[in-house]
């Protein structure tokens, strides 16, 4: 009876032994996070040849069938900017948004150029969590109005905070009027005051979601990202956008950085493997899905398309106009100018936009019209001196490259290369007297100083002299009724 027992107990210690020194195996969890940025409204993947939502979606449901333990994620600017978004006035971006079944949702800076609160109707009707840190609202009693900084969202027993932010330099690259009662703060700031919140929670992840972009050398003023990254080690993934750039993958100290591109023709995948044991991030990789043109559609996104809004998309290639013979790149943008002082009935313009390749079109359609026009915005007219656009223009030729120079129209101006002064010798072909005062039509983005580029001119307008009006009207309003008039 002894011996047996002994047996026993030898046994059950080399058991527990065996126990004690082998490691410790916990349930790896596999998660994956989708992602797209500064989609401009592109679902049908027109113009530019741009791949589009329509096609995305395909490759999101792929993913999701592999792996439901999946987040869809958007950093910016996914309602304003494609033909298909004008014609719908954003509702085919919006209603494609909520079939996506997008988890978070971030306003960039063209969500504020054209009116945050039409951005929170169009998408407050999906699932998606709609986040902006950064910006409160000026009415203090009437918080309700806040974007939530972050949301909770729990999976295979992991919680996974997503935190929002917006560009970092809102207030210098949309004017307060089209703000709507809002206003911004300092990235940096905003993140000190939510992640406190945040840590409450005991997220196992965390995921900043920015509409602001990792730059080559160093932040600016919109991008801050290496910035959050160095001070906010805490946080395990960035996703970016804003500007445009495809970054595959990046590591800024344990951070990993990801952005997908724009107009849809990225889908960026960051995939977890999570050890639900030891409760930390494994093994964490990037992959960037290229959507082409060739990616299958997602066949019950295009039928309803195709139901709700196939009339109204049919109007896309309807003319409008005849674009001026021979028109290039730069040229098109002094039409741009025209048409903005034809709208507005000013003698001046000074104008940012970037004008897309329109040289060998003469027939203008509504999807000519984008590509000739890629981002809208609104105009304000104000009311300057000779001296005051000397001002601007000095500064300008003495801060921004060529390739990105404001276009001004209806003025002629004289350079002094080696002092870099400018002197105006006409306006409308005829001399200026210097203190009288001219009305000139700018996009919102200039007039509120292009994130900082323009700072002089932003003083000047905003002096109650200079007597700053916003419009109704966009650009491309404007260069629509230009080409029509010139096509009569």
């Amino acid at each position: 009876m002894f011996p047996l027992r002994g047996h026993r107990v030898c046994l059950l210690l080399l058991f527990v032994s065996m126990l004690c020194v082998q490691p410790s195996q916990g349930r790896i969890v596999h998660l994956a996070i989708l992602h797209t940025a500064d989609v401009n409204g592109n679902v049908l993947g027109q113009p530019l040849g741009s791949s589009g939502l329509l096609r995305l979606a395909s490759l999101v449901n792929e993913i999701r069938e592999r792996n439901p333990s999946s987040f869809l994620v958007d950093s910016g600017n996914i309602l304003w900017g494609s033909v298909e978004s004008e014609v719908t006035r954003g509702e085919l971006a919006a209603y494609t948004a909520e079939h996506l079944g997008y988890d978070v949702l971030v306003p960039g800076r063209v969500d504020f150029e054209m009116g945050i609160g039409r951005w929170m109707r169009l998408l407050g009707g999906g699932r998606g969590e709609m986040l902006a840190a950064n910006v409160v609202t000026r009415d203090s009693t009437n918080s309700s109005r806040n974007c939530p900084g972050y949301c909770i969202r729990k999976v295979d027993g992991i919680t996974v905070a997503f935190i929002g932010v917006t560009s970092g330099s809102l207030a210098r690259a949309v004017l307060p009027e089209r703000l709507e009662g809002y206003r911004a703060l300092d990235t940096v700031e905003a993140l000190t005051a939510v992640l406190p919140e945040v840590r409450k929670q005991k997220p196992d992840i965390t995921v900043l979601v920015a509409s602001q972009g990792l730059l080559t050398y160093r932040d600016d003023g919109a991008n801050n990202i290496q910035r959050i990254a160095e001070m906010f080690p805490e946080i395990d993934i960035i996703i970016g956008g804003s500007t445009g750039r495809v970054v595959a993958e990046a590591r800024l100290g344990r951070t990993l950085y990801s952005q997908s591109g724009s107009k849809a023709r990225f889908l960026g995948c960051v995939n977890i493997d999570y050890d639900t044991l030891s409760r930390r991030i494994v093994e964490s990789t990037l992959d960037m899905l290229s959507v082409e043109t060739s990616t299958q559609e997602d066949k019950a996104l295009r039928d309803v398309i195709d139901e709700r809004y196939g009339k109204t998309l049919k109007s896309m290639e309807r003319s409008i106009g005849a674009f001026p013979g021979g028109t290039g790149r730069t040229d098109g943008r002094h039409v741009i100018g025209r048409a903005m002082r034809l709208k507005t009935s000013s003698q001046v313009s000074i104008h940012s936009f970037q004008c897309g390749r329109i040289t060998e079109m003469t027939n203008a359609t509504e999807s000519s019209l984008c590509v000739c026009l890629p981002e809208d915005r609104y105009l304000g007219v104000c009311s300057l001196n000779v001296s005051e656009l000397e001002t601007i223009l000095r500064e300008d030729l003495s801060e921004s490259p060529r390739y990105d120079a404001l276009t001004v129209t209806g003025v002629d101006y004289e350079i002094d290369p080696e002092e870099g002064g400018v002197t105006i010798t006409a306006v409308n072909g005829e001399k200026p007297h210097p203190r009288r005062r001219f009305s000139v039509v700018m996009d919102g983005l200039t007039l509120a100083s292009r994130s900082g580029r323009n700072r002089a001119l932003r003083e000047i307008v905003n002096q109650p002299t200079s007597r700053m009006k916003l419009t109704n009207t966009t650009g491309r309003e404007a260069l629509r009724e230009y080409l029509s008039k010139r096509a009569e």
